[in-house]
């Protein structure tokens, strides 16, 4: 490697060293097992059905957004409502969390979500299906607790295995 490549490459990366450092990121600082904690008690709340726990990791104010469904929650109420509306709808509904990361006071993770959609799920009627879909979610923390969680994933995968969107073994049985 050349040295302009390797001088470009530690520029680039004192850069993203300084950016994620920066005080606009480190509000509140928190320890790891500070966030691992509210990271599993997210997931848990999701996987085991259990809005309660939200009140005890998202601020009063908190915002939840799935960009896939469209959708923005303002406040934990809202947030638990939704909550209880997937998992009625996906009964057996988990969430895994598969890697995490922070700096400062925000954190990044990568999860796989799984289950039945047994019910109305956001408009869309109970298909008997089963799904699996990995995303990532980036949340924002302020004094230990989240104000803001959005969730990424491939809502178009997602929607071909309820079988809302037909996939090409469909197309060729009609």
């Amino acid at each position: 490697m050349n040295s302009f490549k390797i001088l470009s490459n530690v520029i680039v990366s004192i850069c993203i060293f300084l950016l994620m450092n920066s005080s606009v990121f480190a509000q509140h600082p928190k320890t790891d097992s500070t966030i691992e904690h509210l990271m599993n008690q997210m997931f848990d709340a999701w996987s085991k059905n259990n809005p309660n726990t939200i009140d005890s990791i998202f601020a009063e104010d908190g915002v939840y957004e799935d960009i896939a469904g469209n959708t923005v929650v303002n406040g934990r109420d809202n947030i638990k409502k939704l909550l209880k509306e997937t998992t009625t709808a996906i009964p057996d509904f988990n969430i895994k969390l598969l890697k995490w990361f922070s700096s400062g006071n925000k954190v990044a993770c990568q999860w796989i979500m799984k289950g039945t959609q047994t019910g109305n799920l956001g408009g869309i009627p109970a298909t008997g299906k089963s799904f699996s879909v990995r995303g990532a979610s980036i949340a924002i923390i302020r004094e230990g607790k989240i104000i803001r969680w959005t969730d990424y994933y491939d809502g178009y995968t997602f929607l071909k295995q309820l079988g809302v969107i037909p996939t090409k073994d469909s197309e060729k049985d009609h």
